[in-house]
């Protein structure tokens, strides 16, 4: 049974896909805090069938789990086991897609392939025409083996190269799990957000039937909420929900995203925050039961109706968490008329508001994203050394009337406040692979130790 906060309310927002209609009156189980079967390395769990696909290698857990071997392992996006000139082919398409024949066509271009250096990783050659990534993998920015072993004590976050769209999981120090945004379903790349967030989670020890303490959309974009349908529609159970948008104007937008109103009822255990700006004022701290008491959370801003025309990226949810000296902003796809009422609201309440040492870079760094410098100049004040900026991207390599995210302009006006070094894409290298290619594989990973010490990486395929 869920309960509502101040006001009544029918439904809430979130998550979509097409031709969503939640019936899920029945009672689900809530399991404890804990991780699931662990599949051997290089398998992970199978979710989608109750028996092993023909053709594949699997293992049979003594619960019963059944772990498929993964065609491509976790430890290197990019290609960094490639062979110079080519990059890590999808795991979908494998041999059957190159047959390692030089002559091979595909998608009216010539194509080869080579094995990698990884034992079932196909590369596949970079065609010459391809369009340059804005954002690239540079030397160090991959996680080691000893950054990929995740002490639970630590604050953890991860950035899901869901292709174009936004999704990141976190993990507090005292257990919770927390979700904001879910990437799309189908109707930018053609990719779901949900099904490459659920083997992600799977892989990382979280499976289906676990409880998110909170999960946050942070605007009605499909790109955003998309995912969700997957995710919620029976997976996973979810205790708090929160949303920028307004229930009783949710007609204003999507169809599919009305119609997840529907589901996240019948999910939300606890209580349901939607209108956002109708639970919390700029710069309240949000409930200890979402990040738990070791994590700081506080709202900054969002918009339950659209501030102009048909733009819901103006109703974008912004807020800041800090944990043992470092702290992150999320933005959404805030524009620059969301960055400039942070800014007005950090001159009302104090700077401290919105300052951060991690940026989750605006609008997937398009040119109305990020877009003005007294947003940064907030965000990265002088007291925060230059060293300690980061910015992290969540993007597809889409182009918008001919501009491609991120941007240029917006990558060189971040290189302006941080260190190259210190941004990081999950469209890193995107541009010179095919759009089947472009997910999974630029997942980013966040850590914050207890002791204070930190370090983000590329965590390679998931």
């Amino acid at each position: 049974m869920w309960k509502f906060g101040v006001l009544p309310f029918i439904g809430v927002i979130g998550a979509i896909s097409v031709g969503m209609t939640g019936c899920l009156d029945m009672e689900m189980p809530v399991p404890s805090f804990q991780s699931g079967p662990k599949c051997p390395e290089s398998f992970t769990k199978l979710m989608t069938a109750d028996a092993c696909p023909a053709g594949e290698e699997c293992q049979t857990l003594a619960d019963g789990t059944i772990c498929i071997k993964r065609k491509v392992s976790l430890g290197g996006g990019n290609g960094p086991n490639c062979p110079a000139g080519y990059v890590t082919l999808a795991a979908t398409t494998g041999e059957s897609a190159c047959e390692f024949d030089e002559t091979k066509e595909l998608d009216d271009k010539q194509y080869y392939c080579t094995e990698g250096t990884i034992a079932g990783r196909y590369c596949r050659k970079i065609p010459e025409d391809s369009e340059k990534s804005t954002v690239v993998v540079r030397e160090g920015q991959m996680c080691t083996a000893n950054q990929l072993v995740l002490d639970d004590k630590s604050l953890r976050i991860h950035v899901i190269d869901v292709g174009q769209g936004d999704a990141i999981w976190i993990q507090t120090p005292t257990g919770q799990n927390i979700l904001v945004d879910a990437g799309d379903q189908v109707l930018f790349n053609k990719t779901n957000g949900g099904v490459i967030i659920a083997d992600y989670l799977a892989f990382h020890d979280f499976p289906e039937g676990s409880t998110f303490d909170a999960v946050f959309v942070s605007h009605p974009d499909s790109d955003h909420y998309g995912g969700m349908k997957y995710l919620f529609e029976s997976r996973y159970n979810v205790k708090a929900y929160i949303d920028a948008a307004d229930p009783a104007r949710a007609d204003d937008f999507p169809g599919t995203y009305k119609a997840w109103v529907t589901t996240v009822q019948g999910r939300v255990q606890d209580k349901i925050y939607a209108p956002a700006e109708q639970f919390f004022k700029p710069g309240d701290a949000m409930p200890d039961a979402f990040f738990g008491p070791e994590v700081e959370a506080r709202y900054v801003v969002s918009n339950k109706t659209m501030v102009t025309n048909n733009n819901r990226n103006s109703m974008s949810i912004i807020f800041k968490i800090s944990y043992a000296g470092w702290s992150m902003l999320f933005t959404g796809d805030a524009e620059a008329t969301q960055e400039a009422r942070a800014v007005q609201i950090a001159g009302e309440k104090g700077v401290d508001l919105v300052s951060s040492n991690f940026l989750k870079v605006c609008h997937h760094g398009s040119d109305n994203g990020s877009s003005t410098a007294p947003f940064l100049d907030v965000v990265w004040p002088d007291s925060i050394e230059r060293d300690k900026r980061k910015a992290f991207i969540s993007s597809g390599r889409i182009a918008y009337s001919g501009t491609y995210l991120p941007s240029q302009k917006i990558v060189d006006r971040l290189y302006t406040y941080i260190p190259d070094d210190n941004l990081y894409s999950t469209a890193a290298g995107d541009g010179e692979k095919e759009e089947s290619d472009a997910t999974r594989d630029d997942n980013i990973l966040i850590v914050i130790k207890p002791d204070g010490s930190q370090y983000s990486c590329y965590s390679g395929v998931n």
